[in-house]
């Protein structure tokens, strides 16, 4: 779980209701300089995509702070409802932005791959 206003990513064991955070600022203070507007799991359940309000997606290992990748090129402020999806195979990422288009990027490389058009309002 994630929450406006704050720099932590929040994991809740559903069975046992413990909660347990992690830092999404790398060097692990506690400036708010982002907030997670969606997060999408990864289809081998290893890693986490969070989309931001600054026009980037940060790439997590599940359960931790560890920032492994970072996506660029999309546009989406505070105010946009961003939304994130994983290829079946893992091998990309595609996200929504305010400039009416949707954007794909290959994972391991984080190329960005195509800016798929078509839209007269934000996706």
């Amino acid at each position: 779980v994630s929450v406006r206003g704050d720099n932590y990513l929040h994991y809740i064991d559903v069975g046992t209701g413990d909660v347990n955070k992690a830092n999404l600022n790398q060097l692990g203070d506690d400036h708010v300089s982002f907030t997670v507007l969606d997060l999408t799991l990864s289809p081998d359940g290893k890693f986490l995509l969070a989309s931001t309000d600054k026009s980037r997606l940060l790439l997590y290992t599940v359960g931790t702070n560890m920032q492994l990748r970072y996506y660029y090129g999309a546009v989406n402020d505070d105010l946009c409802q961003t939304r994130a999806c994983w290829h079946p195979s893992g091998s990309h990422i595609f996200v929504t932005s305010q400039d009416h288009k949707v954007y794909c990027w290959h994972v391991p490389s984080q190329k960005l791959v195509a800016r798929l058009e078509g839209h007269s309002a934000a996706v």
